[in-house]
Order: C-alpha cells, then structure tokens, then sequence
C-alpha cells in the first residue's frame, strides 16, 4: 500500500512539478506560463514586433507578385456570394506602422489564389477606410489602387464623438456598404484580424453546417442566426470558465482516455484487475493535465481538418471577425444604429443586447480561424497592449 502511494505520489510530482514546469514556463496560457523566470513584456513586445515584420515581407513579396501579374482585384459585384470586407484605421503611430491592412489583405489575396478551385462560394474582396483623415493614412491609400475601397470620411471630421461611439458608427457603415452588393453573406473583419492557412474551408463548412444545414449539425436550422463569431480570445477559452460545455468537453476527455488506457493496460498485461483507485487516479492525472497545459493550447489540435470545429453559442466580447448572414446583417444594423456606444459598452455590448431583444442568435466557431495580430490598439490611440492579452 505504501509502495503504490509513494509511486503515485512520484508520478504526480514528476509530472507537475518538474516536467511540465520545465516545458510550458513560456507556454502562453498554461498555468506554468512565467513561472520559473518572470516574464519580460518588453522582450515580448519584441518578438511580436519581430513576428509582425515577417509577415509584413511575406505581404510584400505577395503584393509584387500581384502586381507583376496584372491580377488587381476587381470591384465586388451583385453575383457575388461573400462579401470580405476589412474596417481599417490607422493606428497612430509616429515611430513605427505595423501595417496591419497590407498583412490582412495580402493573406486573404493569397488564400483566395490558393482556393479558388475547391471553393463553393464566389468571393469579393473590399477595404473599407473609417479613418479620420484618409488622406494622411497612405498605407490604405496605396492598398486602393489594387483592392476596392470605400472611404467613409471624405471631409475632416468636424463633430467631437467618443471614440466608442466612432467605432460602432464606422463598423455600421462598413456593413451597410457591404450589404450593397447584395451577397449572401458578409465577413466584417478587422484589419489585425489575420486569417489562418484553413480559414476559407472552416469558413466554407460552418455555413453549410450552420445556415444550410448540410451535415450532421442540423439542430442550428432550428434556430434563427444572424452571424457565426469566427474569433474569441484565447484568454478566456479556458475550462474553468461560464461556458458549461467546456466542463463537459473536460468529462469526455476523461472518460475516452481512462477507457483507453484500461485497454491498454489489459491488452499489455492479460488477467489483470482494474481497481476503481486506478480509475480514479487517472481521471484526477487527466484533469490536471489538461488544466494545467490550458484548453486554449489542447483545442489547437482541432485546427487539422475543418471538420473537427464545433460550434457552439457565441459568448460574450469581441469583433474582429464576423460572418453575417444578408438578413442578420440588416437586423444588427436596424438595432445598433440608434443605440450609444461609450467606455463600457462598447460595439460589441450592442451586439449582445440585439440578440437578447431578438429571436437572432449567434454561433461561436472553435477553434478560431482568425489570429489576433493588433498589438496596437486603434481605440487607445496606438498604445502598445500586453501580449498576453493580444
């Protein structure tokens, strides 16, 4: 008895105290994160800025190819199926410009390139300038001459509005314009949102899934959607959260590895007994393991095949990535447009209040398919946010 306590004990302590500590003090949200050395923010500042000039070459060495070929991008039309439309404003900032709009938009040019083929839906593509003064905004400038644009303040903005209430105003004009077009659906994105490699299949199989119902998810045609939720920070993905499902998520994850590893282990070692000690001690081992790694860092694994994204009701907070069905869209619109945006309640407290006062719901797709790259924030006039909540 002593002997199976101290191995159990060993085992435990090994696990998470020593190795896990050892591999994920610099796994973003583990609880480990940090640990053994206190994190640098400036260090991390760094490498995002780092990150952000990658990308940024990849976008140019993909708008010169663009361009050598003579592909500019047309105007959507009325045929068009889906909508992508990008809010952009400049950041404000004097001593460096992330150049989010140029990395966004070169990343969706070339996963259309790369797609058209297996696609479904026809595809537009618009830029949609809610700066203040455009005309000093030069990277959306330059952007236009390949993508359409549509700009929103062609004189100076003369009437003092807060800047939440600015915010709400713009992302309303963006989808009125989009909706001009008469498409099927909208995806209003935000010019850090960054699309991952499968967005356009995930994309593609949640509004088959969700809207028209072709697969196995058929329960969601019985509810009214106005829009599918395509990001929500990784921060609060977490299983100790208001969102029940996760705890059930963490149940069945117990549940299929206990029952594999008492094959395993009879496979391996014939007549022996399972004890409900041992099955207990491993679903304690699962739970602890998988809090202690983090959901946020486990549900990537469900980024291999669009068919392993789920999809739940949306929760709370958020905007960088929308997709709006035509009828949804005007729906958000006739509900937020005489509502007040101000600190505290913001756009996307409107939007929570819509589907409150509403019979519309909305639907969160997880994993996420978009990454969320604005490590300057366009509300707090480019003031460089922690990483961790990036």
């Amino acid at each position: 008895m002593l002997y199976r306590l101290f191995i159990t004990l060993l085992w435990f302590g090994l696990t998470f105290l020593v190795i896990l500590p050892v591999l994920c003090h610099r796994l973003k949200y583990s609880i480990y994160y940090g640990g053994l050395r206190p994190r640098n923010i400036t260090q991390e500042n760094l490498k995002m800025e780092e990150e952000n000039n990658q990308r940024l070459l990849m976008a140019h060495k993909e708008f010169r190819n663009i361009v050598t070929k003579n592909e500019i991008v047309g105007k959507p039309s009325n045929v068009t199926d889906i909508i992508i439309t990008l809010i952009t404003v400049s950041r404000g900032i004097s001593d460096y410009n992330p150049y989010y709009l140029t990395q966004t938009a070169s990343k969706l040019l070339q996963l259309l390139r790369k797609d058209v083929t297996g696609l479904d839906f026809t595809y537009g593509l618009m830029v949609c300038n809610v700066d203040s003064l455009p005309n000093a905004y030069t990277e959306a400038k330059e952007i236009s001459n390949l993508i359409y644009t549509t700009v929103k303040y062609t004189k100076r903005l003369n009437q003092v509005i807060n800047r939440f209430e600015k915010e709400k105003q713009d992302y309303v004009y963006c989808l009125e314009k989009s909706l001009q077009f008469q498409p099927r659906y909208v995806l209003l994105m935000e010019d850090d949102a960054y699309p991952t490699d499968r967005m356009l299949p995930v994309l593609e199989y949640s509004i088959q899934n969700v809207f028209q119902g072709k697969f196995s998810e058929f329960f969601h045609q019985q509810r009214k959607v106005a829009y599918l939720k395509l990001y929500h920070p990784e921060r609060l993905l977490g299983f100790i959260s208001s969102e029940i499902y996760r705890l059930f998520e963490l149940a069945g994850a117990i549940l299929l590895l206990v029952t594999f590893l008492i094959a395993v282990k009879k496979t391996c070692t014939s007549g022996i007994t399972i004890t409900r000690r041992f099955v207990i001690l491993t679903g304690v081992y699962i739970v602890f393991l998988a809090l202690a790694i983090g959901r946020p860092n486990l549900i990537g694994i469900r980024t291999v095949s669009p068919y392993f994204h789920s999809f739940v009701t949306a929760p709370s907070c958020c905007t960088p990535a929308n997709l709006y069905s035509y009828n949804g869209a005007r729906a958000v619109i006739d509900s937020v447009s005489h509502k007040v945006s101000y600190a505290g309640h913001a756009k996307d407290a409107l939007l929570d209040e819509f589907l409150k006062e509403s019979d519309y719901n909305a639907i969160y797709v997880e994993p996420n398919i978009f990454k969320h790259i604005g490590q300057y924030s366009s509300l707090r006039h480019g003031i460089v946010l922690d990483p961790y909540v990036v």
